[in-house]
């Protein structure tokens, strides 16, 4: 499985595969979304890569936002799907080759895979982000992570370790 070093994840998708953050939904979106964030943000902060994550948009929500140097989240116009703009995004891009797409949706894999992206299954790339090990070395080289990013990781972790 390798990672270029330019990332679109669809969002909800990733969500819905991490049971800890699935728990959330649909009750607390903005706790889901923010839990993946974090978890996304720490995983790619010493890595050379960009990424965007891209949810599903609902009314009301803001389109656009950084989350990092690297990083940034971006919400399709409801009632478009995250998919679509996922597959346009890839389509205005003349390297498509150098990026990859996070989904274990069958339909958004195939069509990204046609157009030329790389794939990554949710449940793969969560394998990879979960590593402790490395999750734990993160928080040690940075300890510059806000407090809502250190709750969010413990929460994480509290929640594997009571299984």
């Amino acid at each position: 499985m390798k990672i270029t070093n330019k990332i679109l994840i669809d969002g909800w998708n990733v969500c819905w595969k991490i049971p800890e953050i699935a728990a959330n939904i649909p009750g607390n979106l903005h706790h889901a979304r923010r839990t993946l964030n974090a978890r996304i943000k720490i995983y790619f902060q010493h890595r050379q890569v960009m990424y965007k994550i891209i949810y599903d948009g609902q009314p009301g929500m803001a389109s656009h936002e950084r989350i990092s140097e690297k990083g940034e989240i971006e919400f399709s116009n409801d009632p478009e799907k995250a998919d679509h703009l996922i597959i346009r995004y890839l389509k205005k891009h003349a390297d498509i080759f150098r990026w990859t797409v996070i989904t274990s949706d069958i339909k958004l894999a195939r069509d990204a895979q046609n157009l030329g992206a790389s794939i990554i299954s949710a449940e793969d790339f969560i394998k990879k982000t979960s590593n402790r090990k490395s999750n734990i070395q993160t928080f040690k080289e940075n300890p510059n992570l806000s407090r809502e990013e250190i709750e969010d990781w413990l929460n994480i972790f509290k929640k594997k370790d009571d299984a």
